[in-house]
């Protein structure tokens, strides 16, 4: 169930754009981990595919719009 919680609070935050992230950022995020499409994550040569971009440079947004992400799950459970 808290699981279940993580992901409905991550869907939000990429849905309503709280984390502020480029378009960029949210396809690797939302490719990477699956979110929305209900099937399995795609890898990083993967994604670079979709996006046009090295795996390395996906890996590197990937880090920073999970930074994003996270600072902005913070704000939220510290508003709360």
């Amino acid at each position: 169930m808290q699981r279940d919680d993580s992901v409905d609070a991550l869907r939000d935050i990429l849905v309503r754009n709280l984390a502020k992230l480029t378009e960029v950022e949210r396809t690797v995020v939302m490719e990477r981990f699956a979110i929305g499409s209900g099937g399995k994550g795609r890898t990083l040569a993967e994604v670079g595919l979709i996006v046009g971009l090295t795996n390395e440079r996906v890996r590197q947004i990937q880090n920073l719009a999970l930074e994003k992400i996270r600072t902005a799950l913070e704000e939220d459970y510290l508003a709360a």
